[in-house]
């Protein structure tokens, strides 16, 4: 009689597998930031793109009108007499970009006046005149007759969302309807981007050393340090929500002394600035003990200055500080910021984009700052 033979399958035992186990999460742990990795530069380059398609738009308004738009600006007559609109001049300089950037049926609507789906009818820029029951972003009723202001966002048009002003890297703001924006003008060494063209408006101020400023237009011809040697635009995070205390993307709020407005000879003054900024940021805790109540993304219409400007008083991802409110701040430092690791992204006056260290010298990226310093820069 033959013995039968039992056949037996042969398995995996449990220290193989185990080894099995460990080799896949050897290989994802070394993967994974690869994958990441490849994501932020193409975040990166599209944060890029955006800023040379503004590049684009501001060179194509340059070719019609023979200089930059004004980024604080509205309704307001020549000799500021009078309002026009009722909306104290905060229209910012991206609504004149509109027709440039593919917005010009929104231009449109902004500039002429239209009716929302909800039956409420609005005059140019804004002005609330009929029908429906609009609000605000803070949930207050907009009065018939009044102007809603970009930053308040009780207006649609205030709301539409523009995908090229967004960086992809940034966390978005939740801050109202409004809708948001990465990019800002560039105000030179300027606290505040008011100038003596408003004086009778806003009290005046010293001329921004920037290229953009309120009420004031500049072109080509002013750029006397090159356009390759003078920054256009730049990029800022948003701020998560208002009052955020974050590096990044918060704005300090600080007091009414020691601040010099930046521009003042020798372009040395912006230290005294840099250093009350350096003063509401606790290192320690990497938050700002007295956040400002502003997000800076959270209206790419507004023309208020922490919503549509930087200056170059301090370099990238330092931290940044007003005095007041957004209506009534007369100082500022208003670096550019990003999430892309160590850099924040620029656009130059020539149309190009560059990518600067945080650790660039802050007298170098004082002078990229100013449109006729008469600084000798080095690389950058």
């Amino acid at each position: 009689m033959s013995k039968s033979r039992v056949s037996r399958k042969k398995a995996f035992t449990l220290i193989e597998l185990l080894v099995v186990i460990a080799i896949i999460a050897v290989l994802i742990a070394l993967l994974l930031p690869a994958v990441q990795q490849a994501r932020e530069a193409a975040r990166r380059t599209q944060c890029k793109n955006n800023l040379k398609q503004l590049g684009l738009a501001l060179h194509n308004y340059h070719d019609v009108y023979g200089t930059f738009p004004y980024i604080h600006g509205g309704g307001r007559q020549a000799n500021c007499s009078g309002d026009l609109y009722g909306e104290f001049s905060r229209i910012g300089g991206m609504v004149a970009l509109l027709p440039y950037m593919d917005g010009a049926p929104l231009f449109n609507q902004i500039t002429t006046g239209f009716t929302d789906q909800t039956g409420a009818v609005w005059g140019p820029y804004g002005r609330y005149l009929s029908g429906g029951s609009p609000v605000n972003a803070d949930n207050n009723a907009v009065t018939a007759g009044n102007y809603d202001p970009p930053s308040d966002g009780g207006c649609p048009s205030w709301a539409a969302k523009l995908p090229g002003l967004i960086c992809p890297s940034d966390v978005q703001n939740s801050y109202g309807r409004m809708g948001k924006n990465n990019y800002k003008f560039c105000v030179g060494l300027s606290g505040r981007e008011r100038t003596p063209t408003d004086s009778q408006c806003w009290s005046g101020g010293g001329a921004t050393s920037g290229l953009f400023g309120s009420i004031t237009r500049n072109g080509v011809r002013d750029c006397l340090d090159g356009t390759s040697n003078t920054i256009a635009m730049a990029e800022r995070c948003q701020g998560i929500q208002r009052e955020d205390i974050s590096l990044l993307s918060g704005i300090g709020g600080a007091g009414n002394s020691g601040w010099t407005g930046g521009d003042v000879p020798g372009k040395n003054g912006g230290d005294a600035d840099q250093n009350i900024a350096r003063g509401v940021y606790n290192t320690a805790t990497r938050q700002f003990s007295n956040p400002s109540y502003v997000a800076a993304g959270q209206s790419w219409a507004s023309g208020d200055y922490c919503h549509v400007a930087i200056n170059t008083i301090a370099p990238p991802n330092s931290p940044a500080a007003v005095n007041g409110q957004w209506w009534t701040q007369t100082s500022g430092v208003i670096p550019p910021s990003s999430r892309h690791t160590g850099i924040a992204q620029v656009l130059l006056a020539d149309g190009t984009v560059k990518a600067i260290s945080e650790n660039i010298d802050t007298a170098l990226f004082r002078g990229l700052g100013t449109m006729a310093g008469g600084e000798v820069l080095g690389e950058f």
